[in-house]
């Protein structure tokens, strides 16, 4: 796996040494937009690289989002908590405890900080729908020491609450518009997002009772492609699968299932008729192995019935 060391990645990013801890490094990506979101002001500092890292890192402030083992999501506006700048830019922060990394799935041996930063970059010049990364901060212990990102907010709620104010067809037109777009280019360029679920798609219902996508979070955990490529690849489109299910109909899964492998350049064993319905197989496989799964942070997935949901998609 590529590190920061990446030197595309710190010709993009502004790397500094923390004047408050030298023991911390930061990226800093729009040291402008850092200004607007009020973050400085929040720990009485004017220049992002003298925010205290153990403070960023360690200190409880804006909206509680999320909050795991080891890990705390936060949301900050302009103006709220000590923030005073103008321009009302929203900010997401992501803090990590030490040793997060090692016990979660994001990285064992670079901090996970380091790899969101990573992350958010690469799939946001890929032109895909990510947050933008303002800042980043993680100690030089690697994987064992705690860390930080601090991101563009991307505004709605995730689609698995917004489908359920948005009409049949709404939906529909949401997964083949919109939903399957953001998959083949991510697949495309070479990435697996590994936690592919319906819940980390953000957006709204619009005045025209249309679903509008704003964004894709919580990348960290993506991987280019390196290895076990067919098992991401169905862990992804499972994911999807079984989080759309009680939404969508099957015709539509089905067809955009169809679209997905027609605008992919796949592996020859998934080509061709017999070799979509292999992959189809395998999708439904890792489907019903998901829904008798209860996850360790979130509630079960929600099934359209008691049966595995996904068992008659292919017939």
């Amino acid at each position: 796996m590529r590190l920061l060391e990446s030197t595309r990645l710190y010709a993009a990013l502004r790397t500094l040494t923390s004047t408050d801890d030298a023991r911390f490094v930061f990226l800093v990506a729009d040291e402008a937009r850092v200004e607007a979101s009020g973050l400085a002001d929040c720990f009485g500092v004017t220049r992002p690289e003298a925010i205290p890292p153990a403070r960023l890192i360690g200190e409880r402030f804006g909206c509680l989002v999320r909050e795991t083992d080891g890990r705390r999501s936060a949301r900050l506006d302009a103006g709220v908590g000590g923030g005073g700048a103008a321009g009302g830019l929203g900010v997401f922060v992501k803090q990590y405890d030490a040793g997060s990394g090692r016990s979660g799935k994001i990285a064992r041996r670079a901090a996970p900080a380091r790899i969101e930063a990573e992350r958010l970059v690469q799939l946001g010049r890929l032109g895909l729908p990510v947050p933008e990364l303002l800042l980043a901060c993680w100690s030089r212990s690697g994987g064992r020491g705690p860390g930080a990102t601090v991101q563009v907010a991307i505004e709605g709620r995730g689609l698995d609450e917004v489908f359920a104010e948005a009409s049949e067809a709404a939906r529909a037109r949401c997964v083949e518009k919109a939903l399957l777009p953001i998959v083949v280019r991510l697949h495309e360029c070479g990435f697996f997002h590994r936690d592919l679920y319906l819940g980390h798609f953000l957006g709204e219902v619009q005045a025209d009772r249309q679903v509008r996508v704003h964004g894709l979070v919580d990348v960290a955990r993506a991987v280019p492609s390196a290895g076990f490529l067919g098992r991401l690849r169905v862990k992804d489109l499972a994911a999807l699968l079984v989080s759309l299910d009680p939404w969508v109909s099957r015709r539509v899964l089905y067809r955009a299932y169809i679209e997905y492998v027609a605008r992919l350049e796949l592996p020859s064993r998934w080509t061709g008729r017999g070799g979509r319905r292999r992959l189809l197989r395998a999708v439904l496989r890792r489907a019903a192995r998901m829904l008798r799964h209860r996850p360790r942070f979130d509630p079960p997935l929600r099934s359209r019935d008691a049966a595995a949901p996904t068992a008659t998609l292919g017939a």
